[in-house]
C-alpha cells in the first residue's frame, strides 16, 4: 500500500463538461489566470496539476452525471510513500 498527502499535486485532464462547470462558475478570467497556466502534457495529452483537495473542492460529485474530469488521475512517484 501506499500513503498520499492530499496537499501533494495531482495531474488531472479535465473534460469539456468540466471546462464548461469552471468557465461558468468560476468565470473565464479565473480560468485563464489560476486554472490554464498549470497545463501539462503527459504522453502527449493535456493536464493540469493542482492540489488533490482541490481538485474535490472545485469539480462537485458526479454520480449519474457527465464526468468533469477522467478517473484515471496521475500522481508523482515521490509523492506516493510506502506504508
Amino acid at each position: 500500500m501506499k500513503k498520499y498527502n492530499i496537499n501533494s499535486k495531482m495531474y488531472i485532464h479535465i473534460l469539456p463538461k468540466g471546462w464548461e462547470l469552471l468557465n461558468r462558475k468560476y468565470g473565464s478570467e479565473y480560468v485563464d489566470y489560476s486554472i490554464k497556466p498549470h497545463k501539462v502534457i503527459i504522453n502527449g495529452k493535456e493536464y493540469i496539476h493542482m492540489q488533490c483537495w482541490d481538485v474535490f473542492r472545485i469539480f462537485p460529485t458526479t454520480i449519474g452525471r457527465a464526468l468533469l474530469f477522467e478517473t484515471e488521475v496521475i500522481f508523482k512517484e515521490e509523492d506516493l510513500e510506502n506504508i
